[in-house]
């Protein structure tokens, strides 16, 4: 029995000896394929989720280069941040879409949420340090192991392909579709498309994270300006205007905001209440 154990516990740590150094070997690689250099004249860059993702064709924006990313929360938009930021000393300002479904509670699921850490987690996790890793392991310790598996998998496939911004690390998205086709098809189907919630209270650690950015970017001297994209009168997050205001207020009053939520569009430029399209 007790020569059983010890072969137990030696292939334990053997596995895992194994499986640590192929993780560490296979992400020290996969971050000397990825390429974050930009244009040389680029000075500004925009990072956010689908809002900014939509709106802003940096193809017509002279100079900026837009790095938004559906579904991305300040958590993983804070390491691409500091990658792009060392990669490339010609940026000047970083804006960063700020909106009302950033500070509403049901927003952390974009961290620790199995479908964001399926996606997000292998895609970023070369460059998040250990408090980063715990900080998923804490909130979400099922999840994170079920997603093991996947990062392991990916970690592997992204070790062999170069990865060039911003096709992996998000960029411009032109959305067709208009405002009363979206309507049309909620009324027939409430769970048409899963937007967030916005429920009562404020999310702490989105607005951490977002500090972060903040702070590493003031430590480099580059001028950061909070940005909130166009929404539709019916969008159902101006419920928490009033916690909006207060922590802009609060907490990034010393920050440029540039609200363009009120930007003056037709009903058929917008995609759904809370995304406008080509148009």
């Amino acid at each position: 029995m007790n020569n059983f154990l010890r072969r137990f516990v030696l292939f334990i740590i053997c596995f895992n000896v194994v499986f640590f150094t192929t993780l560490i070997v296979s992400s020290l690689m996969a971050k000397r394929k990825n390429n974050f250099r930009i244009k040389n004249d680029s000075k500004y860059i925009l990072m956010g989720h689908s809002h900014s993702e939509c709106a802003y064709n940096d193809h017509l924006i002279k100079n900026l280069e837009n790095f938004s990313h559906s579904g991305e929360s300040y958590f993983y938009t804070l390491p691409k941040v500091v990658q792009l930021v060392e990669y490339n000393p010609n940026i000047k300002t970083v804006f960063i879409e700020f909106t009302n479904n950033q500070i509403t509670q049901e927003i952390k699921n974009w961290i620790i949420g199995k479908k964001y850490l399926n996606y997000y987690y292998p895609t970023y996790f070369p460059y998040l340090d250990f408090t980063d890793h715990f900080c998923l392991m804490k909130k979400a310790p099922m999840d994170y192991l079920k997603n093991i598996p996947v990062l392991f998998k990916d970690l592997i496939k992204n070790s062999f392909q170069l990865r060039k911004v911003p096709y992996v690390y998000g960029g411009y998205k032109p959305v067709k579709g208009e405002l009363m086709e979206y309507k049309k098809k909620k009324n027939k189907n409430h769970d048409a498309e899963n937007f967030v919630s916005i429920n009562p209270g404020i999310s702490v650690i989105q607005i951490n994270f977002l500090t972060e950015i903040i702070e590493f970017l003031k430590s480099k001297n580059i001028q950061i300006i909070l940005i909130r994209s166009p929404q539709h009168i019916s969008y159902e997050g101006f419920k928490n205007e009033n916690d909006f205001n207060k922590v802009l207020k609060d907490v990034f009053s010393d920050v440029f905001f540039i609200d363009l939520v009120n930007f003056p569009l037709l009903q058929d430029e917008y995609r759904d209440p809370e995304h406008v399209n080509k148009k």
